[in-house]
């Protein structure tokens, strides 16, 4: 795996990338972005700031499809482009 997240109720969660998956996450940026340099990476550190939804360690791409199926908008929108970034 090589983006995950670590989560521990005394620490809360602690992710982890790949060097690769942390180069692939920066090298893309959000079409219809209004914020210069911009980029995936940003957006995922962005999303932990719903990580209070995180009960158990997992995968970065589980993460993303868990907010996916809860419907928040730039994981709907920019979700599949993170994950494929991250599988590549």
């Amino acid at each position: 795996m090589n983006a995950y997240i670590d989560y521990s109720i005394s620490k809360g969660c602690r992710v982890f990338m790949s060097k690769q998956a942390m180069e692939n996450l920066s090298q893309y940026e959000p079409k219809g972005c209004p914020f210069k340099d911009y980029t995936l990476l940003d957006l995922v550190k962005d999303l932990m700031a719903f990580s209070w939804r995180i009960t158990e360690s997992m995968s970065l791409a589980d993460y993303i499809r868990l907010l996916q199926s809860e419907n928040y908008i730039h994981a709907v929108v920019y979700g599949d482009a993170i994950i494929k970034c991250l599988e590549a």
